[in-house]
């Protein structure tokens, strides 16, 4: 399995996490990330986490997160 990097928002709205984007090279997620704050996104409410490359990987720990709010 490979990395994955992927940027998740806490959107305010509902108070929950989402994925936003994801790629095998950070600093295009950090790239990517740059844009969500430019457009308003509140840092606090960014992370950037790494997974393996599959899916069930990035729900599960997505679901872990929001199990915790």
């Amino acid at each position: 399995m490979n990395k994955y990097y992927t940027l998740l928002i806490k959107h305010e709205v509902n108070n929950s996490w989402s994925a936003e984007f994801g790629d095998e090279e950070k600093e295009v997620v950090k790239w990517e990330l740059g844009a969500w704050l430019y457009d308003g996104v509140k840092k606090k409410d960014t992370k950037i986490i790494c997974t393996n490359d599959t899916q069930k990987a990035i729900d599960t720990y997505v679901n872990n997160l929001n199990k915790r709010n």
